[in-house]
């Protein structure tokens, strides 16, 4: 549709060239280019404007100014989120005993953070886990009824698996 839209709009206007970022969002530009170099991408605009305008509406942007990246991860690690086939956090609500059972197919390093609503961390550690079910206890004694957030990821290999749960303690 974006193809058609620029195309019809370039021969209405008796033709132009027009270069646009190859990440989103894109930006048009009246000139500039893009080159890859030594594997990298470079990207440039002639005529950047000191006047920054920006105009919105569903769906789009209109504004000037220099293009910018898109940030893309370039540490060789996969990070997932943990589905609750991989993870159970119960019971919830809980009274004196948080139980977080991971079921990874490989072995690995669970952390948690368990951090009451101003951010303050309440408990904290790290346990080896093996391979399949297991059973990892949070002693919730020492702390007051209410709300908190539970932090946990488990790095098996390459691959870092993390998701936040809300824990109410009764």
């Amino acid at each position: 549709m974006k193809k058609s839209v620029l195309t019809l709009l370039g021969i209405a206007c008796g033709g132009f060239a027009a270069f646009s970022q190859s990440v989103g969002p894109s930006t048009l530009n009246a000139a500039g280019g893009s080159a890859v170099v030594a594997g990298n991408t470079y990207e440039w605009s002639v005529g950047e404007m000191t006047v920054v305008s920006t105009f919105e509406s569903a769906g789009l942007v209109v504004t000037q100014g220099v293009l910018q990246p898109a940030a893309t991860p370039t540490t060789g690690i996969n990070e997932h989120t943990i589905s609750s086939a991989m993870m159970q956090v119960y019971p919830n609500p809980a009274s004196n005993v948080l139980n977080i059972q991971p079921n990874f197919g490989r072995e690995g390093k669970l952390s948690y953070q368990l951090q009451d609503v101003t951010g303050r961390t309440m408990l904290d550690g790290e346990e080896a886990i093996a391979s399949g079910k297991s059973l990892v206890q949070l002693s919730l004694n020492n702390l007051v009824s209410g709300s908190y957030l539970l932090q946990v990821s488990v790095k098996t290999g390459k691959d870092t698996y993390r998701n936040v749960y809300k824990v109410q303690k009764l």
